[in-house]
């Protein structure tokens, strides 16, 4: 859920998920690993909502909330 949220936020502005990475400081494939129940440190996960421009909740919204 976080990883597809994070690629939503990205297409809409045009991002590649390794732009996102590069953009908050991460390692590469790092937000690849956020696919399925695996969740992120917190502190990583309000660097890509920095980059993203939205508040870290949305990254953990479920689809039409």
């Amino acid at each position: 859920m976080i990883y597809e949220n994070v690629k939503r936020h990205a297409d809409r502005l045009g991002l590649s998920i390794r732009e996102v990475e590069r953009r908050a400081g991460l390692e590469n494939g790092a937000i690849s690993k956020w696919v399925g129940d695996v969740s992120p440190r917190l502190e990583n996960a309000m660097k890509v909502a920095e980059v993203l421009g939205i508040p870290v909740q949305e990254l953990v919204k479920k689809e039409g909330e």
